[in-house]
């Protein structure tokens, strides 16, 4: 079961990668193949345990990181007016 979970993770990161790069958002030079595999690494239930669990992260803590980790990774802008990155 772990492992069809992964593999199911493995097949939708690249949809979703493939639907970023079709807005033309992702950074300069950075594939739809890169962003998926950033994207599938940390949107991990073993990133999210490490922060939240040996860490002592909340999981509001972590979602505001994850976001400003992707952001910064995947898209051209990043942030916001206004926006700052958590971490």
């Amino acid at each position: 079961m772990w492992q069809a979970l992964l593999d199911r993770r493995a097949r939708n990161m690249p949809l979703l990668a493939e639907e970023l790069a079709g807005t033309a958002e992702l950074r300069p030079g950075l594939t739809a193949a890169a962003a998926a595999d950033d994207i599938w690494v940390l949107n991990s239930t073993e990133v999210y345990c490490q922060l939240v669990q040996a860490r002592g992260w909340t999981p509001e803590r972590y979602q505001a990181w994850l976001s400003s980790r992707l952001k910064t990774l995947l898209l051209r802008h990043p942030a916001g007016p206004g926006e700052q990155g958590s971490g």
